[in-house]
C-alpha cells in the first residue's frame, strides 16, 4: 500500500519536473540546483551515519558537477577513487567490510548522526587542543623549538583534553539533547 502510493508520487512528481522542464529555463535552473543540494544532502547523510555504500553513490553523483566547475583533478581522479574503493571488496574484504561499517569516519560519542570526516575530526580535537596562545609565533626561527612543538603537539593536546573532561561538572549524556526527558517535558 505504502509503496504503491510512493510510485504514484514518485511518478506525478517526474510528469510535472518533465513539463516544467520543457515550459521553463528558469524551472530548469531550479530543478538543477535542488538535484546538487539533494547531492550534497545525501553526502551529509552518509557521512552523519558512516554509510560507506551512500558515500560512494553520492560522490559518483558529483562527478558531473566536477566537470561543469572545471574541476578538472577531482573530475579525472574522483572515478578513481570509487572504483578502487568498489573493488576494496573484491581484493580486500575485511578493510571493505571495516569501511562499510562506518570506519571512514569517526564517531565520539554513542549519539545518532554524529560521525564527522577524519580531517574534521582531527581539527576538532588535536589540532584544537594543540593550539597555543599565538600559535607558532616567535618560535618559527627556533628549529629545534618549533621540532619540539610539532613534535609534541598531540601529547600536550591530549592532557588538555584530559584535563578538561576530569574539572567538568556537567554529565555527558550520550542522548541527543532533542530526546532528553526536560526537552520532552516542553512538547
Amino acid at each position: 500500500m505504502l509503496f504503491t502510493l510512493y510510485i504514484r508520487i514518485a511518478d506525478v512528481l517526474h510528469r510535472f519536473q518533465s513539463v516544467g522542464r520543457s515550459q521553463s529555463a528558469t524551472f530548469i535552473f531550479w530543478d538543477n540546483f535542488m538535484d546538487a543540494a539533494h547531492i550534497m544532502l545525501r553526502l551529509l547523510r552518509a557521512e552523519g551515519d558512516g554509510d560507506f555504500d551512500l558515500h560512494l553513490n553520492a560522490v559518483c553523483e558529483t562527478i558531473p558537477y566536477f566537470i561543469v566547475a572545471g574541476r578538472n583533478n577531482y573530475a579525472k581522479f574522483t572515478p578513481v577513487y570509487v572504483a578502487e574503493m568498489k573493488q576494496l571488496q573484491v581484493d580486500q574484504p575485511s578493510t571493505y567490510n571495516h569501511l562499510a561499517k562506518g570506519g571512514f569516519v569517526v564517531r565520539r560519542s554513542k549519539r545518532l548522526f554524529n560521525c564527522v570526516s577524519t580531517d574534521q575530526a582531527l581539527e576538532q580535537t588535536v589540532n584544537r587542543e594543540a593550539k597555543s596562545h599565538g600559535g607558532v609565533i616567535g618560535f618559527t626561527k627556533r628549529k629545534g623549538a618549533l621540532l619540539r612543538w610539532l613534535m609534541t603537539r598531540h601529547i600536550t593536546g591530549s592532557y588538555s583534553e584530559a584535563m578538561k573532561e576530569m574539572c567538568t561538572t556537567a554529565a555527558r549524556a550520550d542522548d541527543h539533547e532533542e530526546i532528553r526527558s526536560a526537552r520532552l517535558a516542553r512538547c
